[in-house]
């Protein structure tokens, strides 16, 4: 599958830009105190990173859980939300917030008690 993203990238690397607004999301979040960050998503690994590197977003210090740490896609979310405990040495976050590009990380997010956001583009 990475090959094909490579390709497809070398093809078409406009298809790879940013969701909207998910820059801004980001960089707003890494100024906020007392705010951790991490990412949970259905993809491979590798795919992952290079999805993020090619949409020109930088992952560099946020905790990352993926399909090759679980294939149940709640499970992925639990995990992401582990590492971000480990990664800023907090036995419990206060809330959890989700924020995601479609139904399933919706619909995941409602069975993990996880707050979930659909539109990132918002202020």
């Amino acid at each position: 599958m990475l090959r094909r993203l490579e390709k497809m990238y070398q093809e078409t690397p406009e298809a790879f830009g940013e969701v909207p607004g998910a820059r801004r999301f980001l960089e707003r979040l890494r100024t906020l105190k007392d705010t951790g960050i991490a990412i949970a998503t259905g993809c491979w690994h590798s795919e992952a990173l290079f999805k993020v590197q090619a949409s020109g977003l930088s992952a560099a210090g946020i905790p990352l859980a993926t399909s090759d740490d679980d294939r149940n896609r709640t499970r992925i979310m639990q995990i992401a939300a582990e590492r971000a405990g480990n990664f800023y040495a907090c036995t419990k976050f206060e809330r959890v917030v989700y924020l995601g590009d479609g139904a399933l990380g919706y619909t995941r997010g409602q069975r993990t008690r996880i707050r979930v956001y659909r539109d990132w583009s918002a202020d």
